[in-house]
């Protein structure tokens, strides 16, 4: 399992709503949270902004969250496994959480950082 956060395009999620009433990357999956005690989370973020597919078409969309993160984290895990199939499910996690660019955001927040596919494939022979 890896837990996935969500950043902006200034790659933060402390920031509050760009408009009023309006959802921000803070209303995001962070920490510490109730589990902080037993696991640090998030592993990783994602960033969640600009255009997206939305209906049959694309939409520019202030904010998508962790619906918008997390698959990209698996689609970087599915990538891993593609060249690697013998990869164990921690061996993923220690390379996207290994590879991540580290953010001036507490780990709290982002954990290790921002997710590098290159680098991160750059890591299977």
């Amino acid at each position: 399992m890896i837990s996935v956060g969500t950043v902006d395009e200034t790659n933060r999620m402390d920031q509050g709503p760009k408009t009023p009433n309006g959802f921000s990357h803070r209303d995001s999956s962070r920490g510490p949270g109730q589990f902080a005690s037993l696991r640090s989370k998030p592993d990783c973020v994602a960033p969640t902004y600009g255009e997206v597919m939305w209906g049959c078409g694309y939409a520019a969309l202030e904010w998508w969250g962790t619906s918008g993160a997390a698959p990209q984290v698996a689609g970087l895990a599915a990538l891993l496994l593609e060249r690697n199939p013998d990869l164990s499910p921690g061996d993923v996690k220690e390379i996207v959480r290994g590879t991540a660019v580290r953010l001036p955001v507490e780990e709290t927040c982002v954990g290790s950082g921002l997710i590098n596919c290159e680098a991160a494939l750059s890591q299977i022979p």
